[in-house]
């Protein structure tokens, strides 16, 4: 938090005519700019802490209740399509009918898709797709995330779950190094796991496995009835 702070003391001086005056408009205008970017992040960064706060709490488990993660990956795309409109990016939801119900907690999960979702957007190139892909494991649903991007080195997936773990060549690009290690922190709170697939160059698959819930097993995903497989925009529109 003391890097944004910095950057935002030092224009605030700056247009406080500390080390001289912007006569410039633009000056100005660039200087205030960049110091609500930096509270942005701040901003970022104070919610990702309280969310691990939270997590490391019993809070999570007084809001449990049944899930189904359809429902969860299309809010979560239709949040993110703005974003991805901007760069041409295309999202498309690949659904799974006979999918269970899981025992969660709805926000935290919605949390946790749309941190894979939106690094998905940030880490793939203009025109890119990002793939939101449901299926059944045997007992677990899964939720894979792929995108288009440049990829991850091997060398450095064991540690990406980490806190504060930020990618080699990922300095110009916004983050707390918190999203990733928020993500693992949600789906184990629900007994699950979180994996990645990738290599430079290759893209990267992101796979969350949540235990169905056994009580319900035999209830699926009402909203696509009867067409099987689902393949989708977040318009809602099928192929």
């Amino acid at each position: 938090i003391k890097t944004p702070l910095n950057v935002i003391l030092g224009h605030a001086e700056l247009l406080g005519g500390q080390f001289g005056h912007q006569e410039d408009p633009m000056e100005r205008l660039s200087s205030l700019q960049c110091i609500r970017k930096n509270i942005d992040q701040i901003v970022q960064l104070v919610t990702d802490f309280l969310a691990v706060s939270k997590l490391e709490t019993v809070e999570l488990r007084k809001v449990m209740g049944l899930v189904q993660m359809n429902d969860i990956v299309r809010e979560v795309a239709a949040q993110q399509r703005v974003t991805a409109d901007d760069k041409n990016q295309t999202i498309t939801l690949d659904l799974d009918k006979e999918l269970k119900l899981v025992m969660g907690d709805h926000d935290q999960l919605q949390r946790a898709l749309g941190n894979l979702v939106s690094n998905a957007i940030k880490f793939t190139p203009p025109s890119g797709s990002i793939r939101i892909k449901s299926r059944m494991a045997k007992e677990s649903v899964s939720i894979e995330v792929t995108d288009t991007g440049p990829g991850i080195p091997k060398k450095d997936l064991p540690s990406l779950f980490s806190q504060f773990k930020r990618l080699n060549g990922s300095s110009n690009t916004e983050g707390t190094g918190l999203g990733l290690f928020i993500v693992k922190t949600i789906v184990e709170a629900h007994n699950g796991h979180v994996a990645v697939d990738s290599d430079k160059g290759a893209g990267t698959t992101f796979k969350i496995l949540i235990p169905a819930s056994k009580e319900y097993w035999t209830k699926t995903d009402p909203y696509l009835g009867h067409k099987g497989l689902e393949r989708e925009t977040p318009t809602e529109h099928a192929a």
